[in-house]
């Protein structure tokens, strides 16, 4: 199967965020989420990869049909059957798979949540690969642990400077995930209206 750009980024963004591959007669695409609307929207470009939906404990699950394509993406963003975010897969992410990303694993952080940040699901050395990419890309952020796990929390410019990258394409079933001071800026794309 020849995938698009965008399915690329869904596929791509997904695997760094909280989906994953999974292996049984082949390699499978899981996604999930507490929203069925984010999976949905999701689940909407990768169409044609023949979905089936489930629900389990509060969670929506999307897996796709078993195709030898994961097999690019196994190598590219695992290790031994470990998630790990190489700066390979991070320098093919275009404004989707990094709004995709952040729409998996995003939040607000701080007294008063105007600061991103955004959970790395794999090994301390992916969060490390990640705070080197948003920090060459001019979003800057530092690492810090919550409960024993990395994440990369990005400075109030780093968090403008990435909603100005992932607005456009960002959803409005995730504008929870934009501080309320850039929400409201006069012709935001992040308005919830």
């Amino acid at each position: 199967m020849k995938l698009s750009s965008d399915q690329r980024q869904v596929i791509l963004g997904t695997i760094l965020g909280n989906g994953f591959l999974e292996s049984a007669d082949g390699l499978y695409l899981v996604m999930r989420s507490r929203s069925p609307e984010w999976l949905a929207s999701k689940a909407k470009v990768l169409a044609d990869l023949e979905q089936a939906t489930w629900t389990s404990h509060s969670n929506y699950y999307w897996r796709s049909a078993a195709d030898p394509i994961f097999e690019e993406f196994d190598a590219l963003c695992y290790d031994k059957h470990q998630k790990i975010a190489r700066m390979k897969s991070l320098d093919m992410l275009n404004r989707i798979g990094l709004m995709v990303w952040y729409g998996d694993c995003g939040c607000l952080v701080g007294r008063v949540r105007k600061n991103a940040s955004l959970r790395t699901q794999a090994l301390g050395l992916s969060a490390e690969a990640g705070c080197r990419f948003f920090n060459e890309v001019a979003m800057p952020c530092k690492i810090n642990t919550v409960r024993q796990r990395p994440v990369i929390v990005f400075t109030l410019s780093g968090t403008e400077r990435l909603m100005n990258v992932i607005g456009p394409v960002l959803p409005k079933n995730r504008h929870h995930l934009v501080p309320d001071h850039l929400r409201v800026q006069a012709g935001s794309q992040y308005t919830s209206a």
